[in-house]
C-alpha cells in the first residue's frame, strides 16, 4: 500500500511539474502498445545551433491505464530515488547514475537536432551529458510519452528545453611584474577579483604555484567584464590592460629613494659658483693691472 501511495504521488508530482491537470484525453484513448519518439532541438536565444552536444534519455516511469487513465508508474530501479520535492529532476540524475534504467544516447547534428525513435511509452529524463565548447549545458528535465496536447495524444515529442542556453567563454587574468628596485620582495600572494557591471562574480589568489595566472572557464560571455587587484602590496600600484578576454595586471614598485644623493648637487653647484666668481675676480684684477 505504502509502494502503491508513492507511486500516484509521484505520478502527481511529474504531473504538476509539467503543467498537466488533465491526464485523460477526452476525444481518444491512448493506445498502450504504440511507440513513440522524442525529437530535440538545441540553441540558444538568438537562434545559434548547438551541434555535437550529447544526449542520454532515460526511462524512469511506465505508462500504463488504470480506470481508463493514463498513469506513469516509477520503475524499480527509481523506487529509491528522492523524488518527493521541488528537485525532482536533479535527485532523479544522481540517483540513477549507478543503477541499470534504460537509457539511450545520441549526439546533435549540425541543425542542433537529435532523434530518439521507437521509444516505449513513459516518462525520460533527458539529460546533456557532455560540455560543448562555448554553450552552458542544458538542465535535465522531463519528456512523457504520450503527452496531450490541443485534446490529442501525441506520441512523437517534438522537444526544446526551456532553459536557458547561453554563449560561454574564457576569461584569463595575467599577473606581470615590473620590478624596478631589485631589492624589493615579491609578496606571496596577491587577490584578484572578477567583477560584471562592478558586481563581484568571484574572487581569486594568484601566486608562483599557478605561473601568476587564472582562467575562469566557460562562464557566460559577456562584454561587461573587468577584474580588480584588492589589497595591493605596499609600494606596488597596479595598472590594467586588457586584450579580448584576457585581462593583464601589471605591478609596479617604486624607484630607490634618491633622498640622501642631493648633497653633492649642492656642493657641485656652489663650486661651480664659486669658480665663476673666482674667474670673474681674476680678469678683472688682470685689466687693472694693465
Amino acid at each position: 500500500m505504502k509502494n502503491r501511495l508513492l507511486n500516484y504521488i509521484v505520478i502527481l508530482l511529474v504531473f504538476s511539474l509539467l503543467g498537466i491537470t488533465n491526464i485523460s484525453a477526452n476525444s481518444n484513448i491512448v493506445d498502450i502498445s504504440k511507440k513513440g519518439s522524442i525529437d530535440i532541438s538545441l540553441s540558444t536565444n538568438n537562434g545559434e545551433v548547438i551541434k555535437d552536444a550529447k544526449i542520454t534519455i532515460y526511462k524512469v516511469a511506465d505508462a500504463t491505464i488504470e480506470n481508463s487513465n493514463l498513469v506513469f508508474k516509477n520503475l524499480p530501479e527509481t523506487d529509491a530515488c528522492k523524488l518527493d520535492d521541488e528537485n525532482i529532476t536533479n535527485n532523479m540524475v544522481e540517483c540513477i547514475k549507478n543503477t541499470n534504467v534504460k537509457r539511450e544516447t545520441s549526439i546533435t547534428d549540425v541543425e542542433g537536432k537529435v532523434s530518439f525513435k521507437n521509444l516505449d511509452l513513459g516518462l525520460y529524463l533527458v539529460v546533456q551529458t557532455n560540455e560543448v565548447k562555448g554553450f552552458s549545458k542544458i538542465d535535465p528535465y522531463l519528456v512523457m510519452i504520450p503527452e496531450e496536447i490541443d485534446n490529442m495524444w501525441t506520441y512523437d515529442i517534438e522537444s526544446t528545453p526551456k532553459t536557458q542556453i547561453y554563449n560561454t567563454i574564457d576569461v584569463e587574468v595575467i599577473k606581470v611584474w615590473n620590478k624596478q628596485n631589485e631589492s624589493n620582495k615579491l609578496p606571496d600572494e596577491v587577490t584578484i577579483q572578477l567583477l560584471e557591471s562592478g558586481e563581484v562574480i568571484d574572487t581569486i589568489k594568484l601566486n608562483e604555484n599557478n605561473n601568476w595566472t587564472y582562467t575562469w572557464l566557460d562562464i557566460e560571455k559577456s562584454d561587461e567584464y573587468t577584474v580588480e587587484e584588492i589589497n595591493i602590496p605596499n609600494g606596488y600600484t597596479a595598472t590594467y590592460k586588457s586584450e579580448g578576454y584576457t585581462f593583464i595586471v601589471t605591478n609596479t614598485d617604486k624607484l630607490p629613494q634618491t633622498g640622501q644623493l642631493k648633497w653633492p648637487i649642492v656642493v657641485l653647484f656652489s663650486s661651480g659658483i664659486l669658480f665663476i666668481i673666482i674667474a670673474i675676480y681674476d680678469m678683472k684684477r688682470e685689466e687693472n693691472e694693465k
